[in-house]
């Protein structure tokens, strides 16, 4: 499973199938069900950025810029590994052309030769090929009606499968942020960490509101409460400007 980093969504898929071709890198990646859009960096993750190379990858990867994904370089080379299995299958399938390019030092470019989505897509389906559900539920989307050997049931259900596999994944992500914001909500600060806390909200609500600490009615809470879109009570916020306010005496801060 290629990383999240660098893996393919179902727009993705969609994305690259409404296209006229594919070039062997894209197709290839696709299959392997990562992003197209960064096949330039994958290829040349351990590559030297010099002797042609980036010129010849650039019609590798059809782009003039070379994206970055931020993944690891250990992800990239496996992700390099997975296109580089798949691209001589595709080539002998879809052997296509060879044009010069002049800006190549071979004289040629890597991935001149292309192959159409819909026949990649038929072909994958003929060799029983195990390609990733979403990209499966996207191809029986946009091809079914044809002859590629997907049957319209088939795709609906791979598409209902992606959403399965969306959700849970989803669902994985929101439990891992509650978890991480309940850790947060129950740790105990320190008395320094506190402490330091409490003198930025003082003088930020001095300085920044104009905040009278020896006044005892104010509307400064309902100010920050308003700025903060409502998500903190003014009367939360007083109470916090209280604290401050003793943590100043008690510190004989001015």
């Amino acid at each position: 499973m290629p990383s999240e980093k660098l893996a393919a969504t179902r727009q993705t898929y969609l994305r690259y199938l409404k296209l006229s071709v594919l070039t062997h890198g894209q197709a290839a990646s696709l299959l392997a069900g990562l992003n197209p859009e960064f096949l330039l960096e994958i290829i040349l993750a351990d590559k030297p950025k010099h002797q042609g190379w980036v010129d010849e990858l650039r019609e590798f990867g059809g782009h003039e810029k070379l994206r970055k994904s931020g993944a690891s370089q250990s992800e990239l080379l496996k992700a390099r590994e997975q296109i580089e299995d798949l691209r001589p299958h595709i080539a002998l399938q879809f052997p296509g052309r060879s044009t010069p390019n002049p800006r190549s030092t071979t004289g040629y470019s890597l991935d001149d030769a292309v192959v159409s989505p819909e026949a990649l897509i038929k072909w994958a389906n003929e060799i029983e090929f195990e390609m990733p559900k979403e990209l499966q539920s996207a191809g029986a989307k946009l091809f079914s009606k044809r002859d590629t050997g997907l049957n319209p049931s088939d795709g609906l259900i791979a598409e209902l499968e992606a959403l399965k596999a969306e959700n849970a994944h989803l669902t994985e992500q929101v439990a891992r942020l509650e978890n991480e914001r309940s850790q947060l909500r129950n740790e105990n600060l320190k008395p320094k960490e506190r402490n330091s806390l409490l003198l930025m909200v003082y003088w930020m609500a001095r300085k920044g509101y104009g905040w009278d600490p020896k006044s005892n009615r104010s509307s400064i809470p309902k100010e920050i409460a308003k700025d903060a879109a409502d998500q903190i009570t003014s009367e939360t916020i007083l109470k916090y400007l209280r604290a401050a306010r003793e943590l100043a005496d008690e510190t004989d801060i001015e």
